[in-house]
């Protein structure tokens, strides 16, 4: 690709499955076969991806309160729904109580997922 000119590519995010949104198990799994960690990674990682996954968050997500609901859409970025949570909470609290509950601790939770560990 590069010999034909392209040195950049330009990826949809929006369509990306968020680190936070990835069960533990599968993180695990994946991060013992890159790391080469434990007994037979390569198979435990296939084993576990081997049939196709079934994901309920989105049902959970809705039947969960709305200060999770909020709080789990800015750590996944997720944009539908969020007008009508947001409608929702404001029914209930204060504008800067949505700000500083809710929302600040989704983005808390981003910083703590995306920075770096040791």
């Amino acid at each position: 690709m590069r010999r034909a000119g392209l040195d950049l590519a330009i990826v949809n995010s929006e369509k990306l499955v968020r680190y936070a949104q990835i069960p533990d198990d599968e993180r695990e799994a994946a991060l013992d076969l890159l790391y080469d960690r434990g007994e037979d990674p390569i198979a435990r990682f296939t084993a576990l991806f081997r049939e196709e996954r079934r994901r309920d968050t989105d049902d959970a997500l809705a039947k969960a309160p709305i200060e999770t609901r909020l709080s789990r859409r800015i750590v996944e970025a997720r944009r539908e729904g969020l007008e009508d949570d947001l409608e929702e909470a404001l029914s209930r609290y204060l504008p800067l109580d949505v700000i500083n509950g809710p929302l600040l601790d989704g983005m808390g939770e981003v910083g703590r997922c995306s920075a770096p560990t040791s």
